[in-house]
């Protein structure tokens, strides 16, 4: 979630590579790693993966950051509104934060402080169609619904 003008963020990005490697070789990114590198659990919650695509992103690894944000879509609960199963709080914020970052809904600026555009309630277009998100407009109508990003019902603006 670093802003790009951020001091030394490619320093930062160089000295975090091992999850992008491991996520080369493997769908999913693991829950538990031993300080020298060894996998102890594979499986980790919706949360982690999307937790790495604000990560993936700053290192332009599309196809990674795509195939983890298929993970979180894939594991959104229409019935319940919630994210895993079972879902658990922790995976909920991971998520929220994620896609708020995603949507550029929430950031950091270079200096370290938390941005957020809630001036504008409503999400653009723009950011919605980034998403692969269907969105649709009547002339006359202040707001409209799109499903996107598992399911959720987003407000959109023209």
């Amino acid at each position: 979630m670093l802003d790009p003008a951020t001091r030394d963020v490619d320093a930062v990005l160089k000295a975090l590579p091992g999850i992008a490697g491991y996520l080369h070789a493997n769908a999913i990114p693991p829950s538990q790693v031993k300080p020298d590198g060894t996998v102890v659990n594979a499986k980790s919650p919706v949360g982690f993966s999307a937790a790495l695509l604000p990560y993936l992103s700053a290192l332009n690894e599309k196809n990674l950051e795509n195939q983890q944000m298929s993970r979180v879509q894939s594991e959104f609960d229409s019935k319940r509104g919630l994210y895993g199963n079972p879902a658990k709080y922790y995976d909920q914020n991971l998520v929220l934060f994620a896609l708020g970052w995603k949507l550029r809904q929430s950031w950091f600026d270079p200096q370290g402080a938390l941005e957020m555009s809630w001036k504008n309630s409503r999400l653009l277009k723009n950011d919605l169609e980034k998403l692969g998100c269907s969105t649709s407009y009547t002339e006359g109508e202040s707001s409209n619904w799109t499903d996107c990003v598992g399911g959720h019902q987003v407000p959109t603006a023209e």
